[in-house]
């Protein structure tokens, strides 16, 4: 008898305990966790005087959606972390208002450099302090034609107004999958993108990136910890419709950076290539991409990242890297909101010259165009 007890109590725990997996929806990488508290406030009062910011830049509420803070104020810091805890929650800096530590910045990189070095090293994000409209810009470079055209596009093409011109902040949307970028129960509005890179207008809504998320934005970063890309086809039109690659994405302003009408579709390019497999014939210098010795292809590169023109087998970061799939983007020579480099480079343009031997060897450029340098 007291063994038959002793049985149903332990099945009856391990029901529960089944019931409790599948019942409660375990921690994933893109949907915000943690206590509502943390982001969140009712009446924008404790005490009789109102709420704090979430962040360590002072703004004052209340702000739309009950929360704590706007984009900037929570993903900003007055220290030089990258990742910031505010309750049981990790924030990924995108603002320090101190240069953020070495080797720490996360992959979209931070707009300190765009406020503290000049307009040339980030993209103009307008509602971060200190950032103002580009003096030499009225538009994006490179942008769509039918967007110089006036109304509606120009609002959303010719400037980044805020964090919402690039992103659509779904934080409560479930991502069980490996592989971001899936509309949820066929609503375009409620869709999980890839770090939620949707344009917020009605235009775009369902023109979301797909990719696969590192779970410290890449704080941390080997050629076995990183992001996935999705990459896609050189376009024909330009827009973030196409296939839901970043470098698509991108074209959305920059269409004429990206368009293949005004790029080319082979060698010689009249603009950089990208969307484009690096080539693996055995002549060509980019099939000993990031090469360690010189005779073989070398790991995945977080210095200059490749996309994947299809991600539907990953289930998570690769250090392999294939010439004739794996391809040049957007992303392989720019970070999105800021770096220490002019046009917002990975790396200093200026190091790159030919035939060195010196400390830029097998960096930046380099790790693609490997017979270049003087290694």
């Amino acid at each position: 008898m007291v063994l038959s007890r002793l049985s149903f109590f332990l099945l009856s725990i391990f029901l529960l305990f089944v019931f409790y997996i599948l019942a409660v929806p375990s921690p994933v990488l893109a949907k915000v966790i943690g206590e509502c508290v943390n982001c969140h406030t009712m009446h924008n009062s404790q005490g009789g005087t109102p709420m704090p910011g979430v962040g360590n830049i002072p703004e004052t509420g209340p702000f739309s959606a009950l929360t704590r803070g706007t984009c900037v104020g929570c993903h900003s810091n007055t220290g030089s972390a990258t990742i910031k805890t505010l309750g049981s929650s990790n924030i990924p800096v995108v603002f320090n208002t101190v240069p953020p530590a070495t080797g720490t910045e996360l992959a979209g990189g931070n707009f300190y450099w765009v406020v503290n070095s000049g307009e040339s090293y980030g993209h103009n994000v307008l509602t971060i302090p200190g950032i103002v409209q580009d003096t030499k810009l009225s538009e994006a470079p490179g942008i769509p034609t039918q967007a110089q055209n006036g109304a509606p596009c120009d609002g959303c093409h010719s400037k980044i107004a805020d964090c919402t011109s690039c992103h659509n902040p779904y934080h409560h949307g479930e991502d069980e999958r490996p592989v971001v970028g899936v509309t949820q129960k066929g609503n375009a509005h409620k869709a999980v993108y890839y770090r939620y890179l949707a344009n917020g207008s009605s235009h775009h809504s369902a023109g979301g990136v797909s990719g696969i998320e590192d779970s410290d934005w890449e704080r941390t970063k080997s050629s076995s910890d990183h992001n996935e890309y999705k990459g896609g086809v050189l376009s024909t039109s330009g827009g973030h419709d196409a296939d839901r690659s970043m470098s698509d994405y991108c074209g959305g302003c920059h269409q004429k950076f990206h368009d293949s009408s005004l790029v080319g579709t082979s060698s010689p390019w009249l603009r950089h290539p990208n969307n484009y497999a690096l080539p693996a014939a055995t002549n060509k210098e980019y099939r000993l991409y990031n090469t360690q010795d010189g005779t073989t292809i070398g790991p995945y590169s977080t210095e200059a990242p490749v996309a994947r023109p299809v991600l539907s087998g990953y289930t998570g970061p690769s250090s392999t890297v294939t010439p004739g799939t794996d391809q040049v983007f957007c992303l392989s020579c720019h970070r999105p909101h800021g770096t220490p480099y002019k046009d917002i480079l990975r790396w200093d343009y200026d190091g790159m010259i030919a035939g060195t031997t010196g400390t830029t060897a097998r960096t930046g450029c380099f790790i693609c165009h490997t017979s270049k340098d003087g290694v």
